[in-house]
């Protein structure tokens, strides 16, 4: 069970980049896969998120958003959440927490920084 004591969160930069979308790349391949929809875990190879697109997407979110990431003791990216101020409300995405450890308040601890970040205003997802 993961404790507070056992994960920090920290702002994500630029240096974090290749961590970040390696985290997501494998949170998709966990979470997403319908092969009865054609949703494969090869759509979210390695070779798909190194692409120009993909990589360019991650880049956006760090330098345009406030991004958090948690990190667990050995500094592995575990959860995610990226927010930015649009016009008249907050915007929310990119809401991860690693699948084995929901439910142990990490998500919680994602959300309530948005919440002090929105400070009041509508959040979007």
């Amino acid at each position: 069970m993961t404790s507070k004591s056992k994960y920090k969160i920290i702002k994500g930069t630029s240096e974090w980049l290749d961590k970040y979308r390696e985290f997501c790349r494998r949170y998709y391949q966990d979470v997403y896969p319908r092969p009865e929809l054609g949703i494969t875990k090869e759509l979210f190879s390695e070779e798909v998120f190194m692409s120009p697109r993909i990589r360019q997407y991650y880049k956006d979110l760090i330098d345009n958003y406030s991004t958090w990431l948690v990190l667990n003791d050995q500094d592995e990216i575990i959860g995610t959440v990226a927010a930015a101020q649009l016009d008249g409300f907050v915007e929310m995405k990119a809401f991860y927490v690693e699948p084995s450890l929901k439910g142990h308040g990490i998500g919680h601890d994602l959300y309530i920084l948005v919440l002090e970040f929105a400070n009041g205003q509508a959040i979007r997802v």
